[in-house]
């Protein structure tokens, strides 16, 4: 996980493309987006490449996915409850 601003890009080969890159949530345009774009992104590398989000971009999606994961968890233990008592 990495965090770039606007100048951090220029001159590393990987990320020669960062100009047409779009954010992963909302789709924006990293820099150009208007609506938010914070003159920053965050870099993840996943496992088929970079993922970059806008910063608030990244603040939903983090807090979505901790409560997913809440989310199945308390599923998950439910259901092995039932699965035990039959």
């Amino acid at each position: 996980m990495s965090i770039l601003v606007e100048t951090d890009y220029e001159g590393r080969s990987h990320f020669d493309d960062i100009d047409e890159q779009v954010c992963f949530l909302c789709g924006g345009h990293l820099f150009k987006d208007t609506k938010y774009s914070t003159g920053g992104v965050v870099h993840w590398m996943g496992s088929n490449g970079n993922i970059f989000l806008h910063q608030p971009c990244a603040e939903r999606l983090g807090v979505n996915l901790i409560q997913d994961a809440r989310s199945l968890v308390t599923t998950t233990k439910r259901l092995c409850k039932m699965d035990h008592k039959e």
